[in-house]
């Protein structure tokens, strides 16, 4: 049997039993946000009220989801280029 067969199969299951179970995981958790925040902007200005600075650490280990929720979160902030220097 073909390995992708298997891994489809195995994540069709687990989206069925988090579905049954009315739950989600981690990176669901940041896609409902984004499509919260796509489909309501009203509850996305909310929270980009909240916040005057975001950190973003490892900024080159960013994924897609990751990008689109913090440009979210950003969009009212302006932007500078943050470098720390380390002394050996």
């Amino acid at each position: 049997t073909n390995p992708c067969n298997n891994q489809v199969k195995a994540n069709m299951v687990y989206q069925k039993m988090l579905l049954e179970a009315d739950a989600v995981d981690f990176d669901d958790l940041m896609l409902k946000v984004i499509e919260l925040f796509k489909n309501h902007p009203e509850v996305a200005e909310i929270y980009q009220d909240q916040f005057h600075y975001i950190l973003v650490d490892e900024y080159q280990d960013t994924n897609s989801a990751q990008y689109t929720l913090t440009k979210f979160l950003c969009a009212n902030l302006y932007f500078t280029k943050y470098k720390k220097l380390y002394k050996n």
